[in-house]
C-alpha cells in the first residue's frame, strides 16, 4: 500500500473505531511512521466512542508524555468518554484542566459534554445552572439534553423561561 499521511491515518482510525474495531485502530496506530497531536487525538476518540474510558485517559497522559500539547478536540474526546457514562466529576476535571492547565478556551460542545454527564450522574440542578450561565446562548442541544432527562417541560420552569428570551 503506499505512503499515507496522517490525515489518512486519522480517517482509518476514525473509521475502525466508529465500526466497533478499536484492536485495528491500535494496530493502526502502532503501525504510523509518525505520530502527531491529530493522530493521537483520533486514537482518544477511538477509545472514546468504544466506551473504554481507562485506554482514553492512558491515551491522552502518553501525548503530553511523547511531547505533544493537547488540542481542544483532544480534550473534547477524552471528556465525551466521561460524559456518555455519567462520570460527571471526570468531565469536570477535565474541563477545568482546559482552562487552567492548558490555556483553551471551552467551546459550546464542551459545556454539552458536562451538561450531558451532570444530566447523567443524576445531577440535573446542578446541569441546568451550568447550561444557563454557560457564555453561550442556550440552544436546543443543551435543552434536549436537559429535557431527555425530564418526563415533561413542566419541572423545568427556568429552562421554559429562557427558551421565551
Amino acid at each position: 500500500m503506499p505512503s499515507r499521511d496522517c490525515s489518512t491515518w486519522r480517517a482509518l482510525l476514525e473509521a475502525y473505531a466508529r465500526g466497533g474495531y478499536i484492536g485495528l485502530a491500535e494496530a493502526s496506530f502502532q503501525r504510523m511512521p509518525e505520530r502527531n497531536v491529530v493522530c493521537w487525538g483520533a486514537l482518544i476518540y477511538g477509545y472514546a466512542v468504544s466506551g473504554d474510558r481507562a485506554r482514553a485517559t492512558r491515551a491522552f497522559g502518553a501525548l503530553s508524555l511523547e511531547g505533544f500539547w493537547p488540542t481542544i478536540t483532544t480534550l473534547g474526546s477524552v471528556m465525551s468518554a466521561f460524559s456518555s457514562a455519567g462520570m460527571a466529576k471526570e468531565c469536570r476535571d477535565y474541563f477545568g484542566a482546559m482552562v487552567l492547565d492548558f490555556g483553551l478556551m471551552p467551546r459550546v460542545e464542551h459545556y454539552w459534554l458536562v451538561i450531558d454527564a451532570l444530566v447523567r450522574a443524576g445531577d440535573r440542578a446542578k446541569a441546568e445552572d451550568l447550561a444557563l450561565s454557560m457564555p453561550f446562548q442556550l440552544d436546543n442541544v443543551a435543552r434536549a439534553i436537559l429535557l431527555r432527562s425530564s418526563k415533561d417541560e413542566k419541572s423545568s420552569p427556568r429552562l421554559i423561561d429562557s427558551a421565551r428570551v
